[in-house]
Formats: structure tokens, C-alpha cells, sequence
């Protein structure tokens, strides 16, 4: 979280008579000081000290700099605390911090040339001062103005690479906002300065680094996003009467405290949806770089007023109002070139409330996209399969809790862990992402589709190995789902696409709708190709079939979550009993999930091949897709009996556009504009969520994982540095690709081998027998035992 210093320069006095080295990139200056070695002055001489006060003491005497303000009353005991939870983390991070500024990755001069270039600056600007220091382990990079105009930028050694290259240019756009303006920054600023210097900054980094989700880009969680979209228009319009406000008191509220609707941090909240909206309305952040204190105020009380009144729900045509600016974003993600084309629909459980079909075929720039239009929805297949399970399991073919053995005989799959999985795992593990199933198999993946057909891709599970013993912790995967639909076929006898089709694609009228095989894929004829920025083609065929390899149109999709608004039945006919489809909502654990780019909020749950999560005053079910060039969700709100699809054909930046759909219906409930239903058969909110099991901490992970830390010797010692996956299968990247898809760093230290994959910090190796290594948090399997590394069951090359 950023603090800001209240003046640069004299706060750090201390400094006064070290070398600052310079680096000159017109049109502004850079001079690094680099305050690690005193840093591990002060953790050589503490090492060994066991005593907080006397730590505290060194820490004064040889390094004394905390990113609070100067000047507070209670600094030192502050900075005590903080030093006395971060002490015993400092050993992990070590070796980012030994390298000191001569090491600091992205390189600063390039990082603040872009931003330069991107705020248009010409003219020679004060020089910027890039402090690189040891902060207490919170990831605090900062900037803080001087009066000159100039500033400093001040950086944590010990952040994480991934993470270091968006605060760089994130306080590289505040110090170059800062000379450009003349905008009171700081604690003595305003509120409407605070929240516009913020979302210039943000928007930035988003224009530097679009590959990046935009929850990074905000530096917060992705439920903390949800919560800043689904309040964005009460924290607006209580923000309106604050913009002028100033000092620390109030800035500090917005960044640090619970803000004016209890929500932190809402100066980024405000700041990214303000100048979003700015932005989509023509003007550029190099114009919005060079406003003056009142044009700033002036301008966002004009924007705050526009937003809220469109957004009333008081008023006569609020719903209206919140289809417009549905309409205007879904316009722009495809005038702006984040995606060719996007179909989209709003439902009740009897009708259909609104849909649009926008934008083109990828390739095909005059076949434009319809409600006929069949895009591949990727994971929500897992929803899809998890009806048909449960329509055996109606059909008394299937049993959710038996062991698979039952159903399949010699099912085998690697473990480190003394059980024999195949009488262990059931179809509720499978379902649930409990099993303990790595996410991919080596034949046919989101890497490589090459496949001859979904029973080979199944075949090849026995060659992974399991992440941690079944049962006891939930870890998303493909192959659990797509073991289950093997199941499913093996058990009715046909193949599963066949199953599907007959039992609950047909019934519900999804005439265009399919399920991928060798023969019918993407190429049919109403079917729209993938697009993907970083490859020049995708495949045609889906080898997930289970998982990922459903395709359907808007208008089929529209039927399938009337199936499930409806409880099961459709027209005249219960294809489904209720209480069963409750079985596939109904939490089997509330997600802290390892492996994944964040900790998934505390309200988020995750059933049988469906999320379930508490939103407003009710609970919300669906699930997303993303892949092959494609991206998609499906949610509905049982309680209300309202639903939101949006499909792209694009696998990129729509990511982010999914949560249109989220804060769409979010609003319609909180402003009043659906109403509850009373039905006995509803289950409630607190009966979905009272009884779901939390995934704790890594601490379970590593220690289930056996053996030692592998020592950076023989052929793990040579493969230090960047790897990215092999693409085949009808999988090409660009030639005009940027950044690093899917990639991963192996870093060998003195004594173990460290591993990262875009995760808050990087995991250590465990070595299990000759050529293979488990990640100590989330089980990962490096096997080396082949010519080219395999991470996760995916082939891996180092990157050029």
C-alpha cells in the first residue's frame, strides 16, 4: 500500500554524501541510490539477535528508513512493528536484495523513457531520484514529490520481478505527472489530485503492459476489483462532495483507511474508472498529464456528475441507463481492437431482457457476428459436463461418492504419496477439483492440441502425477473433469459427445450447439475462429472435450441458463430434479487456491464445475471460459431469477470485460431493479455457504510434499533463466509477440532451487527421485528425466 512522504528530499537527509550514480535519458534524468548495502549492514549485524529491541537498535544505527511519513510522532514505534513482522521473512528474500540496484531488473531508464513517451513530454523535466531500498516486506513502492518539481521514486529490492515492472512505471508516471502539472501531490494535495495522479498512473502501466489483468494493474486483488466495480457509482457519488478536500487526513483515507463506504483504497477505485471513462471519451493521458489543480477538480466533478445520473436508480429508466454504458463498453472493446467480435444477452428465467451481437469474424471482416454465431466457451464446458453427470447419476448410472474404480478398471496415475488413488478418488473429487490433479495432460493441452481423440488425451493422465493426497485440498484442473466425462461414456455405453447431445444439448434446443471432436470442431460452418494477440493461428479442435470443448451460439446459450433459472425444467418436462442441480451450486470449498495469479476472495466458492459466491444480498452461479483465442461467462442469480452471457471471440484483454457481466447484474439487484423470489425449493444464502470447507495455507502443501530441497547441482544448475512453452498442435506465436506466455524463471540459489510462475513469490524445488522435482507449495512437477524440461505436464524451451 503507498505512503506518501510529504517532501522527498529532506526526508532523506541522511543520504546526503553518497555517490549518486546518473543515468541522462532526454528528456528526464535518473539518479540512483541504492540503499541496500546498509540494509545488509544492518541484517549481518541482527542475524543472530534474538532480542526485538536490540534488533530494533541496529536497525536505527545502520539503516533507519521506513516508507512512512517524516515527521510522525510515533515513527519509531511504528517502524518497530513493521520491522518485527517482517524480520523473520527477510531470509526468503535475501537473494533479491544481495544484487542491489546494479542488478535491478526491468532496467529503470527504458521503463521511464516509455512512460515519457506515453505523457508526450519534450521539454528537459527536473531529474527524478530512484530509490532502491529494503522495505518491510508490503511491497510498498512509492513516489514522493519535491517542490522543485522533482521527486523521488522509491523502490523495494525485494519485490517480486513480475510485480516490480508495473510499480516502476506506476511512480515513473506519478514523478513525470508531478513535473508536468505542477499538481499538488503528496499529503498536502487534493482528493480530486490524489484520484486523477492515480488513475493516469494505472492507465499507464495498463498501456505499457496490456497483457497484464487489470486487477494488476490497480495493485489490488481480484475481489477487491469486483467489490471497486460493483460500488463504483455510491463511492462516486459520495466522492463528489470531497474533491477538494486536502491534507493527510483525507488522502490518507482514500489510500490507506476504509474510505467513504468502507471499502480501501478508493482513490484507485476512482481513479481507474475516471480516467477509463475519460479516455473512451477521446481525451489522452498526456492532455489529462498537463491539467492544473481546478481543471482537474472541475473536470472530474463534471465526469462524476454524468456517471452518477446515469447510473440513478432512482431514476425512470435506470435500467436503461445501465444498458447504455453496457452497450458503449462492449462498442469500444470492439472499435478498439481488444476483440473482432462479441455477442451478449441478458435473461430472465422467461424471457429475454436484451442481447447484442457486435464486431466480425476474426479473419472475416464481413461476416458479421449473430445470435446464431457459435463460439467455443471453453471451461464453462466444465457446467455443461457436470449436468450430464448428474443426469446419470438421476439415471441411477453414475454415483457421486463411490471410488472410480468402481467404473473403470487399471486406472493408474503417478503419486508421491502412499495411496492407491484409483480407490480413493470419487466422482465428487473429480467434479470439485479435489482430486489432486495437476490442470493439464501432456497429450492434448492449452499448449499443444495435438490429439487423435479425447480417449488418447484421457490415456495420457496416467503419465502425471497427483499434487497432494485426494481430498484434502482443492486445485482447479481439467483433467478431473475430463476423467469424469471418460467415466460418464464408459458407463452409458456411447461417447460423450453423444450423450450430451441426446440428453441435454437436444432437450433444451441447443440445435447449434456441439461438443468438440476430431471431426466436428471449429470449423463448422457457423462457427467463429479464435483470436489471440500473441499467436498467428489456434487450433481447430478442442482435445479438452469435457473441460473446455463445448461450443454454443448466443441464442443456445440463452436456453441453457434458462434451464438452470428455471430449476431443471424446461417447457412441460424436469430434465433435471432441483435438488440435484443444488448438488452441482453447492460449495464443496471456499477457494484459496495455489497455483493461481491471486488468492481467490474469502465470499468465492467452488462447487461441481461451477462457481458459487456471495454477491449483494443473495449468492451468484456460473462460470467463466478462457482459451484457444476465446473468452466467456455465463452467471446467474437464482434468487432473482436473472442471468448475463457475454462470449467473445478473443482470448486477450476480454478477460477483463467479463466483468461487465458481474457489476451488470450486481447493479440490477442492488438498485432494486429485479426482485426476489419467494420459492421453498431456493435454498438460501446462508444454506449454500454454511458449511464449506476453507483451504488454508501452503504450510499443508509443502509438508505433504516428501523429500529435500533440491541442491543446484547437474542439469538443474544449467537451466537458470526464462522458459516458455513449447506451442504445437495448431499453436503459433507471433512474430510480432511481446512479453512471455505462460513462462517460467528457474533460479538456482547456494542451497536450493527456486521456481517462478508469476505467483507473490517464488516456490523451492523438493526433490522426489533422479530428474524430478515437486514446487513446494502447490506440487508442481518439474521432470527433467526427458531432453526438454516438462512443468505441469507441458514441454518447456528456454526463451531467446
Amino acid at each position: 500500500m503507498k505512503r506518501y512522504l510529504n517532501n522527498a528530499l529532506p526526508a532523506l537527509i541522511f543520504l546526503q554524501g553518497m555517490a549518486l550514480a546518473t543515468a541522462e535519458q532526454a528528456p528526464v534524468s535518473l539518479q540512483l541510490v541504492d540503499l541496500t548495502p546498509r540494509f545488509l549492514e544492518f541484517h549481518q549485524r541482527a542475524a543472530d539477535e534474538t532480542d526485538p529491541e536490540r534488533r530494533f537498535e541496529l536497525w536505527k544505527a545502520h539503516y533507519d528508513f521506513v516508507a512512512l511519513p517524516p515527521g510522525l510522532p510515533d515513527r519509531d514505534e511504528r517502524a518497530r512493528a513493521m520491522l518485527d513482522a517482517a524480520w523473520d521473512g527477510y531470509d526468503k528474500v535475501l537473494y533479491r536484495i544481495r544484487p542491489g540496484i546494479a542488478a535491478l531488473s526491468p532496467a529503470p531508464e527504458p521503463v521511464l523513457a516509455q512512460v515519457s513517451a506515453l505523457l508526450e513530454v519534450d521539454d528537459q523535466l527536473p531529474a527524478i531520484t530512484l530509490l532502491y531500498y529494503v522495505g518491510m516486506l508490503d511491497g510498498n513502492a512509492f513516489f514522493a514529490p519535491a517542490p522543485d518539481g522533482s521527486g523521488l521514486v522509491a523502490l523495494p529490492a525485494e519485490m517480486e520481478p513480475e510485480r516490480r515492472e508495473l510499480s516502476m512505471a506506476h511512480e515513473f508516471a506519478h514523478a513525470v505527472h508531478h513535473s508536468l502539472s505542477g499538481l499538488a501531490m503528496g499529503p498536502e494535495g487534493s482528493v480530486a489530485g490524489l484520484v486523477i495522479s492515480e488513475g493516469i498512473a494505472m492507465h499507464a502501466t495498463r498501456a505499457l503492459f496490456p497483457e497484464r489483468a487489470d486487477h494488476h494493474h490497480l495493485g489490488g486483488s481480484k475481489e477487491w476489483q469486483q467489490r471497486c466495480n460493483a460500488k463504483i457509482s455510491v463511492l462516486l457519488t459520495e466522492l463528489a462532495g470531497h474533491l477538494q478536500d486536502t491534507g493527510p487526513e483525507s488522502v490518507n483515507r482514500l489510500t490507506m483507511g476504509q474510505g467513504l463506504t468502507g471499502m480501501e483504497r478508493e482513490a484507485y477505485c476512482a481513479g481507474w474508472h475516471l480516467v477509463g471513462r475519460l479516455l473512451t471519451q477521446g481525451m489522452t493521458l498526456a492532455e489529462l498529464a498537463r491539467l492544473e489543480d481546478q481543471e482537474v477538480t472541475d473536470l472530474l466533478a463534471e465526469t462524476i456528475s454524468e456517471w452518477t445520473s446515469a447510473a440513478d436508480p432512482a431514476r425512470d429508466d435506470s435500467f436503461g441507463q445501465l444498458l447504455k454504458g453496457l452497450e458503449h463498453s462492449l462498442e469500444q472493446a470492439v472499435s478498439s481492437g481488444l476483440t473482432p467480435g462479441v455477442a451478449a444477452a441478458i435473461v430472465s428465467a422467461d424471457e429475454v431482457l436484451w442481447q447484442t451481437a457486435k464486431g466480425h469474424h476474426p479473419d472475416e471482416h464481413d461476416r458479421p457476428i449473430g445470435p446464431e454465431t457459435v463460439f467455443s466457451v471453453q471451461s464453462i464446458s466444465k457446467n455443461y459436463t457436470a449436468v450430464a453427470i448428474m443426469l446419470a447419476v438421476q439415471d441411477g448410472i453414475l454415483d457421486l461418492d463411490l471410488p472410480i474404480s468402481n467404473y473403470i478398471d487399471g486406472f493408474r496415475i503417478n503419486t508421491p504419496f502412499d495411496e492407491s488413488p484409483a480407490d480413493k478418488i470419487s466422482l465428487r473429487h473429480l467434479l470439485s477439483h479435489t482430486a489432486g490433479f495437476t490442470h493439464e495432460a501432456p497429450v492434448g493441452n492449452n499448449f499443444n492440441a495435438e490429439s487423435e481423440s479425447f480417449d488418447a488425451h484421457v490415456a495420457s493422465i496416467a503419465e502425471t502425477w497427483l499434487r497432494f493426497p485426494v481430498g484434502s485440498r482443492y486445485a482447479y484442473s481439467n483433467l478431473g473433469i475430463d476423467l469424469a466425462a471418460y467415466i460418464l461414456q464408459e458407463a452409458v455405453g456411447m461417447p460423450f459427445e453423444d450423450f450430451m447431445y441426446q440428453r441435454l444439448l437436444q432437450p433444451i434446443g441447443a440445435e447449434h450447439s456441439f461438443v468438440d471432436t476430431p471431426d466436428r470442431n471449429g470449423r463448422c460452418r457457423r462457427c467463429s475462429a479464435g483470436h489471440h494477440s500473441m499467436f498467428a493461428s489456434l487450433p481447430d479442435y478442442i482435445p479438452l472435450t469435457a473441460s473446455g470443448g463445448v461450443r454454443t451460439s448466443l441464442s443456445d446459450a440463452i436456453g441453457y441458463v434458462q434451464f438452470h433459472l428455471n430449476r431443471g425444467r424446461v417447457g412441460d418436462q424436469q430434465l433435471l430434479a432441483p435438488d440435484l442441480l443444488d448438488e452441482i451450486y453447492r460449495p464443496t470449498r471456499r477457494e484459496q487456491a495455489f497455483g493461481d495469479d491471486t488468492v481467490f476472495p474469502a465470499h468465492f466458492f467452488h462447487g461441481m464445475g461451477s462457481y458459487t459466491f456471495e454477491a449483494a444480498d443473495t449468492y451468484a452461479v456460473g462460470h467463466t471460459g478462457g482459451g484457444f483465442g476465446f473468452t466467456a461467462s455465463m452467471q446467474w442469480y437464482p434468487e432473482y431469477g436473472i442471468s448475463m452471457i457475454i462470449l467473445f471471440n478473443a482470448g486477450t484483454d476480454p478477460l477483463q470485460k467479463l466483468e461487465l457481466g458481474w457489476d451488470m447484474l450486481s447493479r440490477m439487484v442492488e438498485g432494486n431493479m429485479v426482485q426476489r423470489q419467494h420459492r421453498p425449493d431456493l435454498p438460501t444464502r446462508e444454506a449454500f455457504f454454511r458449511d464449506a470447507p476453507f483451504d488454508n495455507a501452503a504450510d499443508t502443501a509443502r509438508a505433504s510434499i516428501p523429500g529435500e530441497p533440491a541442491q543446484p547441482q547437474g542439469r538443474l544448475a544449467t537451466l537458470s533463466g526464462i522458459h516458455q512453452p513449447l506451442f504445437g498442435g495448431g499453436f503459433a506465436l507471433s512474430s510480432s509477440a511481446t512479453g512471455c506466455f505462460e513462462c517460467i524463471r528457474i533460479e538456482p540459489l547456494e542451497d536450493r532451487v527456486l521456481i517462478h510462475r508469476g505467483l507473490p513469490e517464488p516456490e523451492t524445488l523438493i526433490r522426489h527421485a533422479a530428474g524430478l522435482y515437486f514446487a513446494d507449495r502447490s506440487g508442481e512437477l518439474l521432470d527433467l528425466r526427458g531432453p526438454l524440461p516438462v512443468w505441469r505436464s507441458v514441454v518447456y524451451q528456454p526463451k531467446d
